[in-house]
């Protein structure tokens, strides 16, 4: 049983490395939409995507690629949802600056 432990430790070790690239990530994500938005650039970029899952893929071994796929169109997901949220409170902004003018 303390093998196990040990293997707890480092995983929960792992995770908590996981969360803050992840949370680095959504911080960019969120510039990426303001900028998109600044630069009237569609949201999804499904060439990007690929292009990304493609040099995931690479670092990965056969039996790991597919499930870096999945991590990667799970993230991709998040990222998109989120600079919606961003794209959406920004309009809603738009809007009432419209409605101060007026």
């Amino acid at each position: 049983m303390a093998e196990l432990d040990l293997f707890r430790k480092e995983m929960d070790q792992i995770d908590e490395e996981l969360t803050l690239v992840f949370l680095r990530r959504m911080r960019l994500a969120r510039e990426i939409a303001k900028y998109k938005k600044s630069m009237h650039l569609p949201l999804y970029d499904p060439a990007r995507e690929e292009e990304v899952l493609t040099k995931v893929v690479k670092l990965c071994d056969e039996e790991m690629g597919q499930y870096a796929e999945w991590l990667y169109g799970t993230i991709f997901a998040a990222s998109r949802s989120c600079q919606q949220q961003i794209l959406a409170v920004n309009k809603v902004a738009d809007t009432h600056k419209v409605g101060n003018h007026e």
